[in-house]
């Protein structure tokens, strides 16, 4: 039987994927879906592993990393930002994203820890322009949250405004499965990441710029911004100081009451 995965459906969860999905029948079959809804694939055992919130892996006992390997920033990520038509420390009601919990709550340990404000969380609407009738400020992810005009608006790029905080990386996703990943998984992961050789901490291979020219065929945007993107804001492998900045979210979440479950960054939990 292949591999079953599910991924995020965003332009930067792509070079993770790429090589399923421009070599497919290795073996490995991939399906895209919003975070929000990956989980229940995991549960249900319709997948062996979901590239999925940091979050989702740190607040359940059951979850594991798979090492080596996840969707990362050091600095300005670009497609996670809060957009709010007031000043930062003046947020009284904020609208999560409703696709991931991990930018929630960072979001809301940002504006705690830097602003000194716990807003009342309250419903997006369709648009960033109906939501912000009803609330101060909203969190945007993935290639809306990088797209979105911001004219008018403060913006707040979450994680820039981690590494400002804490001087660590911020890891956005990872690969997770239900106990010990097994070798094979890890491998086709790791294998997978480096077969595209894209992120700032991979070495470039044969392969990268055909990764690109897909990337840009399935995300049509400035080509300049899409390769800055995903060459030199994203970090694909997941090392030390990504994991310390993993291990460093998990303990925020505890701290601000986020999470109920005992949560670590360890590999093999």
């Amino acid at each position: 039987m292949s591999l079953r995965l599910a991924s995020v459906p965003y332009l930067n969860a792509f070079p993770l994927i790429a090589r399923f999905l421009m070599e497919p029948g290795a073996g490995v079959e991939v399906t895209t879906d919003l975070p929000s809804r990956l989980p229940s694939r995991l549960a249900a055992g319709s997948a062996d592993a979901i590239l999925v919130s940091s979050w989702e892996a740190l607040s359940r006992p059951d979850r594991q990393i798979v090492p080596g390997v996840c969707i990362g920033s050091r600095g300005p990520v670009l497609s996670v930002r809060l957009f709010s038509r007031v000043e930062f420390g003046e947020i009284r009601t904020l609208a999560p994203d409703p696709a991931s919990m991990t930018s929630n709550a960072l979001a809301r340990i940002l504006l705690s820890e830097g602003f000194s404000v716990e807003p009342r969380l309250t419903a997006a609407r369709e648009s960033l322009a109906e939501t912000l009738r009803h609330a101060d400020a909203a969190v945007l992810i993935g290639d809306r949250g990088m797209e979105e005009p911001s004219e008018g608006l403060h913006v707040l790029d979450l994680g820039e405004a981690w590494f400002d905080l804490t001087g660590l990386p911020f890891v956005w996703a990872a690969w997770t499965c239900s106990g010990s990943p097994t070798e094979g998984l890890t491998e086709t992961v790791n294998e997978a990441a480096g077969w595209a050789g894209l992120g700032a901490n991979l070495e470039r291979t044969e392969r990268s710029e055909a990764v690109l020219a897909e990337a840009l065929r399935r995300w049509p945007m400035d080509e300049g911004r899409l390769r800055s993107y995903l060459n030199q804001v994203m970090i694909y492998g997941l090392d030390a100081e990504m994991e310390a900045g993993l291990d460093a979210f998990g303990r925020a979440l505890q701290r601000h009451g986020l999470t109920e479950a005992p949560v670590s960054a360890t590999m093999s939990r």
